[in-house]
C-alpha cells in the first residue's frame, strides 16, 4: 500500500531502515507478513518492526516463571528464598541479563509482599523509601554507550566489569539493578503508591502494551507524514545522479503542534486495541483452553484428579485487604509472583498463569513475619 514510502526518504536512519517497500502482490505481502510474525518467536525481530525483539523474551520469561513456581511450591519458605536467590545469582553469572535476573528479582520482591503485606509502607522510616527511589533512578540512568565520558559512569563501569561475565552488556546489568532498586523503593513508599495508582497512571498502564506494539508503525506512517509532508511536496525524490534525496526534518516549532496530535492518535488507537482486539484474543485463548481441557471437564467430580496444589492445603479464603491498603498494594498481594513479573517487564502473557496456583499464598510458615 506504500504506507512507508515517505519514511524511506527521511534523514533518520532508524526510521528509514525498516521502511518496507510495497510488495508486488497481496499474496506475497501476506506470506512475508506471516513469515515475519513467526520469526518473532524464533530468531527475534522481523523485517517490519524491530522494536518487537522483546516479545520472544516475554514468552521465555512466562514459561520460566511458571516452571519455577511449579518446582518450588512444595518447598518451605526459607528454602524457597534460597533457591530463588541461587537462580538470580546463576543467571547473573551466565550473562542472562535480559530475562533471568529480572524475573527472579521480581519473585523476591513478590515474596516481600507475602511477608509484609499492608505493613510494608510503614516498615521503613519515611525518608528511606524516597532515598531508595532516587538511588534506583540514578543507577537506572547509566548510559548505554560511551560510559567512560563521565566520571560517575566510568566508576560504575569499572566496578561492574569485575563481577560480570566477559562480553556482556554492562548497561543491561545496571538498568536491571536500577529497576529492581526502584521497585523496592516504590514497594515501601506509601506516597509513591498513591501517585502510581492515580487514574491517569492506571490508564497509561492499561494501554502501555498496545502502545509498545503499535508506536513504531504509527511513527513511520502518521508522524512521518505530519513532519515531512511539506518537504516531500517540494523536494524531488532523486537527484541528477539518481541518488535518493533525504528529507530534512522540520524546525522545532513544528513539533510543538505535531507531537500532541500524534500522541493523541497513538493513545486513541492503543485504547481502541484494548477494547476491540484484546477481548478477541482473550476469547481465542479461552476457546483453545476449553478444547484442550474438554475431556477433563466432562468427567464426574469424583473422577477428576486433584490439583497438585491441593497437596499443600485447601484453597484459602479470598484475601481481606487492610482498610488503608491502596490499589497498588492489593495489586501486589493478589497478583503474587506472576503479575509482578508482568509489572516489571510490561508484558501481559504471564497474567493468566496465576490461576494455576490458587494455594501459592498458603505456603506460610511459622517463621514468617
Amino acid at each position: 500500500m506504500g504506507a512507508f514510502h515517505m519514511a524511506s526518504r527521511v534523514n533518520a536512519t532508524w526510521i528509514r531502515v525498516q521502511a518496507h517497500p510495497p510488495d508486488s502482490s497481496w499474496g506475497e505481502a501476506l506470506i512475508k507478513l506471516f513469515r515475519a510474525l513467526t520469526l518473532y518467536w524464533n530468531t527475534g525481530p522481523g523485517e517490519y518492526d524491530g522494536t518487537h525483539w522483546t516479545l520472544v523474551y516475554f514468552l521465555q520469561g512466562s514459561f520460566r516463571i511458571y516452571l519455577a513456581l511449579l518446582a518450588m511450591m512444595l518447598l518451605k519458605t526459607r528454602y524457597w528464598r534460597l533457591v530463588t536467590l541461587f537462580l538470580y545469582v546463576w543467571c547473573w553469572s551466565i550473562g542472562d541479563y535480559i530475562v533471568g535476573i529480572n524475573i527472579f528479582a521480581g519473585l523476591m520482591l513478590a515474596q516481600l509482599q507475602v511477608d509484609l503485606g499492608s505493613r510494608a509502607t510503614s516498615f521503613l522510616p519515611k525518608p528511606v523509601p524516597s532515598l531508595i527511589i532516587i538511588m534506583g533512578l540514578f543507577i537506572w540512568s547509566f548510559p548505554q554507550h560511551n560510559a567512560e565520558w563521565m566520571y560517575w559512569s566510568r566508576i560504575m563501569k569499572h566496578f561492574l566489569e569485575q563481577i560480570i561475565p566477559n562480553n556482556t552488556d554492562i548497561s543491561r546489568y545496571w538498568v536491571s539493578i536500577g529497576t529492581s532498586v526502584l521497585m523496592v523503593g516504590i514497594f515501601f513508599s506509601r506516597n509513591a503508591r498513591k501517585v502510581l495508582t492515580n487514574p491517569v497512571f492506571n490508564f497509561l498502564g492499561r494501554v502501555s502494551f498496545p502502545v509498545y506494539l503499535l508506536h513504531n508503525s504509527l511513527m513511520r506512517t502518521i508522524l512521518v507524514w505530519m513532519a515531512y509532508w511539506h518537504k516531500a511536496s517540494t523536494t524531488p525524490i532523486r537527484d541528477a545522479k539518481g541518488d535518493l534525496i533525504q528529507l530534512s526534518q522540520p524546525g522545532g516549532l513544528a513539533f510543538v503542534f505535531i507531537l500532541p496530535v500524534f500522541y493523541t492518535v497513538l493513545y486513541a488507537v492503543a485504547y481502541s486495541w484494548t477494547i476491540y482486539v484484546d477481548p478477541v484474543c482473550a476469547k481465542a485463548v479461552d476457546w483453545m483452553k476449553r478444547m484442550m481441557f474438554k475431556e477433563e471437564e466432562q468427567q464426574p467430580p469424583s473422577e477428576k484428579p486433584a490439583p497438585l496444589t491441593a497437596v499443600l492445603s485447601p484453597s484459602p479464603p479470598p484475601p481481606i485487604l487492610h482498610p488503608q491498603q491502596t490499589n497498588l498494594e492489593s495489586y501486589f498481594g493478589l497478583s503474587y509472583e506472576i503479575l509482578l513479573f508482568d509489572l516489571m517487564t510490561r508484558g501481559r502473557a504471564t497474567m493468566p498463569v496465576a490461576k494455576y496456583f490458587p494455594n501459592a499464598s498458603s505456603r506460610a510458615e511459622p517463621d514468617r513475619i
